[in-house]
């Protein structure tokens, strides 16, 4: 096997996805050759981010590392090649010359050493690929957080200081809303989603959930750290957010021939995932107006809650000992006792926006809207 032959020259100890990526995009490349109008976009990766490309060169190094039996230098990267697709390979190999060369710092030489040298070694290889291998592993915690366009991002994060992210203490609050939705016989997330949720939860700030973390510098603390599209950018090896975006259920992957030679069947499919995201942000904000309203004047909390349980149950009046009930939940949601509350001493201002549902009613609506436009994605995407 490809990976036998290099682990056994090159020292490369866990570099096997990164080879399996490598021998499927190979082959993909070869066959889209072959098909009507897509050679010209084969020839020039066919689509796959730089990112990936860069990754998949660094296997081609070592490949090439094993057939010449020495190091490689600029000259033996630059010559002309054999094939478009060594050429392809070549020519990502190298722009990241002077970065694989350096990858590895000699126990005697250290920066100079690495600096002066003018090829490439086995061990340069070997930590390169183990760096791509510590990215792949960051996938699993980032890849279900952006699958389904990213979805589950959208419903566990929160803003933090102005940034869009996810907490230790989001998915500890996440896990506690489903367990009390469980001890009721529901659930707010699927299974699935509760194993990433649980593992995430568990593995915080180990080493490779520390990949896709944004931790204050020189922050020890093992629930310091929080999740942002920029962490989970940076800790799987994307050039940019747009491309993780674009690729990340296919990491390494290249698309393949029958999907290139199908183009609008592709376009349907991007307009249809586009239109999901539209819907899913319009989901959003309606949820969120619900659960706050604007105080009219000379409201109370009784008056704010029979308000809101008569818009929402149709204009039906509720009963009195209903608006009680949901009129002391919204006073403590707000921060106030309902029973001990004096409207002449601390009136609820005109205009001023109050919390008339709690976190655990918002999360379980952003559920279903996700379900509801999961449905509709299934419904659209792989129409003929």
């Amino acid at each position: 096997m490809v990976a036998d032959r290099i682990s056994a020259q090159v020292d490369v100890d866990v570099h096997s996805p990164a080879v399996d990526a490598y021998n499927s995009f190979k082959s993909q490349f070869e066959q889209l050759q072959q098909c009507p109008g897509t050679r010209d976009r084969a020839q020039t990766g066919a689509g796959l981010p730089e990112s990936q490309l860069d990754k998949l060169s660094l296997v081609w190094l070592a490949q090439q590392n094993s057939s010449l039996g020495r190091d490689i230098t600029r000259a033996d990267i630059e010559a002309p090649q054999a094939t478009q697709f060594d050429a392809l390979m070549a020519a990502h190999a190298a722009k990241q010359y002077e970065a694989v060369k350096s990858a590895h710092f000699d126990s005697q030489g250290g920066w100079h050493f690495a600096k002066d040298k003018d090829a490439i070694t086995s061990k340069d290889i070997d930590v390169s690929l183990q760096t791509v291998e510590k990215q792949r592993q960051a996938m699993d915690y980032a890849d279900p957080l952006m699958k389904d366009n990213g979805l589950l991002f959208s419903v566990l994060s929160k803003n933090h200081d102005g940034v869009r992210s996810v907490n230790y203490w989001d998915l500890k609050e996440a896990r506690k809303i489903d367990d009390y939705e469980h001890s009721k016989g529901t659930a707010l997330f699927t299974d699935e989603q509760r194993a990433v949720i649980d593992q995430m939860y568990h593995d915080w700030s180990t080493g490779t959930m520390r990949a896709v973390e944004d931790r204050p510098q020189g922050s020890n603390m093992g629930c310091d750290g929080e999740i942002t599209m920029d962490s989970l950018t940076k800790g799987t090896g994307f050039a940019n957010t747009d491309e993780m975006k674009s690729t990340f259920n296919q990491p390494l992957q290249l698309i393949t021939e029958a999907e290139y030679c199908r183009d609008t069947v592709a376009q349907r499919q991007h307009d249809v995932l586009r239109q999901a995201r539209q819907m899913w942000h319009q989901a959003e904000s309606a949820i969120n107006a619900q659960a706050h309203y604007s105080v009219k004047d000379g409201q109370g909390f009784d008056r704010i809650a029979r308000d809101v349980m008569k818009k929402e149950g149709g204009g039906a009046t509720p009963a009195e000992k209903d608006v009680e009930t949901y009129s002391q939940d919204i006073a403590q949601m707000n921060g106030y006792d309902r029973d001990s509350y004096d409207p002449k001493m601390k009136p609820l201002k005109p205009g001023a926006s109050v919390q008339v549902h709690d976190d655990q009613w918002q999360l379980g609506r952003k559920m279903d809207a996700v379900a509801e436009i999961d449905d509709w994605v299934k419904d659209n995407v792989d129409q003929k």
